[in-house]
């Protein structure tokens, strides 16, 4: 009898383990992402939300973008789906769907979801959700700031746009340059916050890129993944302590702005 219950709790613990297996990857939660609004109370964002999905051990950061949006009565639906090698920023697997009517994210995920399982597999990525971290970052191994540098540009219709961007982050040590965009075509930008890799010092830096459309009062919203090391790589200069050119300035970001919820009014 003893050992007919051993048995029985090996079977049962077999089936579960490979239950759990169907079911090694599923939806996670989107992020909460805050959000100012600053080009005045009748701008329309379409800002997707973002769903991490999960993490590598040598490096590799899976998430994937959501948004179904209604503009002018014409339904759209948009999902992207990402692994980023955050060592270099590098997307090695992307896929997308675009269809122009309202798909829910539950259809997307299952048209996907062989194809997908398929490279989260071979990318060796573990499911893993977490909370946005708010800059500075402190971990018991580092701690992080940064600094982001712009250059403006006029349009030729009289607006102010960011042309190009240089990303920054210091320690006690120095600072480096993880990010530089020279057309970025942005109104504004923002810097959120960042996600930590439960494996290794390394972070998932979220910067919001701010567009104009065609049609007056929306908002385009641009999400860059940016990978850093958070111990490694660091100059001994600061850029903190250099002084800025007069053409470029800091972004900074006014959170007695933000909004509940994630890109619209």
């Amino acid at each position: 009898m003893k050992n007919t219950a051993i048995i029985l709790t090996i079977i049962l613990a077999g089936a579960i383990q490979l239950s759990a297996q169907d079911e090694k990857y599923y939806i996670p939660s989107a992020l909460e992402i805050p959000f100012a609004a600053k080009e005045g109370k009748d701008a329309y964002y379409l800002a997707p939300l973002v769903y991490p999905v999960g993490w590598s051990k040598d490096g590799y950061f899976a998430y994937f973008t959501y948004l179904t949006a209604d503009i002018d009565g014409m339904q759209n639906t948009v999902f992207r789906f990402y692994i980023q090698n955050l060592v270099d920023d590098k997307v090695v697997w992307e896929t997308t769907f675009s269809k122009g009517q309202a798909v829910s994210l539950g259809e997307i995920w299952k048209l996907y979801k062989n194809d997908i399982e398929k490279n989260l597999t071979k990318y060796k990525i573990v499911q893993y959700e977490a909370q946005l971290g708010a800059f500075p970052v402190k971990t018991k191994t580092a701690s992080v700031d940064y600094q982001v540098l712009v250059t403006q540009s006029k349009s030729s219709l009289g607006y102010t746009y960011i042309n190009a961007i240089e990303f920054h982050v210091y320690n006690a040590i120095g600072d480096k340059i993880i990010y530089k965009e020279k057309n970025a075509q942005a109104v504004r930008i923002t810097v959120p916050g960042y996600l930590l890799s439960p494996f290794e010092p390394r972070m998932a830096v979220f910067l919001l890129k701010i567009k104009r459309s065609d049609q007056e009062g929306i908002y385009p919203v641009d999400i860059q993944v940016i990978g850093c090391h958070l111990t490694a790589g660091f100059n001994k200069a600061a850029v903190k302590d250099e002084p800025m050119p007069d053409n470029e300035f800091e972004i900074e970001i006014d959170e007695a702005d933000f909004e509940d919820g994630y890109g619209y009014k």
